[in-house]
């Protein structure tokens, strides 16, 4: 019964970019033909307006299983008026692969506004909801308090830019200990923007409750300035793991109140933030 939980639930989310298609075909050969040659492939992706349990990407439930379990429940990502979310993908005369993401044009059939750059422009007023993250023992009941009991997020996107390069020396830029050949490398620079909305509770804020709703964050933003801010990484991996090197973060997080147990404690802001030195290395144990 787990098993098919899981795999039903593995379905959903494979099939969820797609769900906002009005039509999906095989390519045949004779559309593949058509295609060889081109500058590159540019794929629209219509997203209705809908929030909350009417958003158009909903997810019930993500598990991730050791001994014990993770569960990340009722996942929401939608817009009040639609938006078309517009990626481009081309390979680039030095063979590596350039994929860029963004906004076109909204639901209700606007014009392009976007032309200058394939068609890429913002993505404003995204609702992001999670519903909570819960630990689990290993027949799948829940130990303690959620871990995060709701979030509650509105956000805007920039322009997404993922460059896939290979032929990268270890020694060049990666600090990484010996040399394995040659490295396929990652590198990726994306904008966003946190808003908040409206006070605690209501429909379009932007907060956090966590540890069971006694540890909660309240007019939480991240921009720069006004801006989207950008955050700059490189990802590569080798024989010992993935590594992910985070090269800046132009931007400034700032937390409007932090409250524990409903009384709040005061705000914090981080500015200028920079971890050029910081490198993440994920493996098994």
């Amino acid at each position: 019964m787990k098993f098919l939980k899981k795999a039903t639930l593995a379905a959903a989310v494979a099939v969820a970019p797609f769900a906002a298609q009005a039509e999906l075909k095989a390519l045949d050969d004779a559309m593949m033909s058509a295609t060889t040659g081109q500058a590159g492939v540019t794929i629209d992706m219509q997203l209705a307006a809908g929030t909350g349990n009417s958003a158009a990407i909903r997810v019930g439930e993500v598990v991730y299983e050791d001994q014990g379990q993770v569960s990340i429940n009722n996942v929401q990502v939608g817009t009040a008026t639609g938006v078309t979310i517009r990626q481009t993908v081309d390979v680039n005369t030095d063979g590596s692969l350039v994929i860029v993401a963004g906004g076109a044009v909204t639901s209700g059939g606007a014009a392009d506004n976007g032309i200058a750059n394939n068609g890429i422009g913002d993505i404003a007023g995204l609702n992001v909801k999670l519903g909570a993250v819960n630990l689990q023992d290993s027949t799948g009941a829940q130990v303690g308090s959620s871990l995060v009991a709701s979030a509650n997020l509105n956000v805007d996107l920039g322009e997404s830019v993922t460059t896939i390069r290979g032929g990268i020396a270890a020694d060049t830029f990666l600090n990484d200990a010996g040399n394995e050949g040659d490295y396929t490398v990652i590198d990726q620079t994306s904008s966003l923007k946190l808003t908040s909305s409206g006070a605690k509770g209501s429909d379009t804020s932007s907060e956090i409750s966590a540890l069971g709703g006694n540890v909660g964050l309240v007019g939480l933003t991240f921009d720069d300035n006004g801006n989207n801010a950008t955050i700059s990484q490189k990802i590569w991996a080798n024989s010992a793991g993935l590594n992910i090197k985070l090269e800046s973060i132009t931007g400034d997080l700032t937390v409007g109140a932090i409250e524990l147990g409903g009384n709040s404690i005061g705000s914090v802001t981080v500015s200028d933030i920079v971890m050029a030195g910081v490198t993440q290395k994920i493996y098994g144990h």
